[in-house]
């Protein structure tokens, strides 16, 4: 079935798969510019086949909307956000763990993972990192 011929957007990410269209997983449709939006940001496809005639009465998706759809995704979690913006602040292990009332390794294991996900070497590091990229 073809985007293009049934006004579809067609969202697909390497896994985990939902349904396949030949080698690429589709995890989402939308029928509307406001859904694609929702979809994208929800998903965080790596492709996007998209019908650029979608049926809205004439209105297209906003290319500057979809960008920003596209590149304001953070890997982060919640709580990683958390521990890295008191860690720009200058907080400690044990001054972050009492701020957000989490064991010090539970704030260590979100640091680790935090520099893990974006190859970065220090806490503080990973903080600058984020702050570069506007995820905090």
């Amino acid at each position: 079935m073809s985007a293009v011929a049934n006004k579809v957007l067609k969202i697909a990410v390497p896994s985990p798969p939902s349904k396949t269209e030949g080698d690429v997983p589709v995890v989402a449709e939308a029928a509307t510019g406001e859904e694609v939006l929702r979809q994208v940001q929800r998903h965080r496809p790596d492709v996007v086949l998209l019908d650029l005639d979608m049926p809205e009465g004439g209105r297209h998706i906003d290319n500057e909307l979809f960008v920003q759809a596209m590149t304001s995704y953070s890997p982060l979690t919640e709580r990683e956000h958390d521990v890295l913006e008191c860690t720009l602040q200058g907080l400690t292990v044990v001054q972050t763990s009492e701020t957000l009332h989490l064991s010090t390794g539970a704030v260590r294991d979100h640091l680790s993972s935090a520099v893990q996900k974006t190859a970065t070497q220090t806490r503080r590091e990973v903080a600058r990192y984020a702050r570069e990229k506007n995820w905090i």
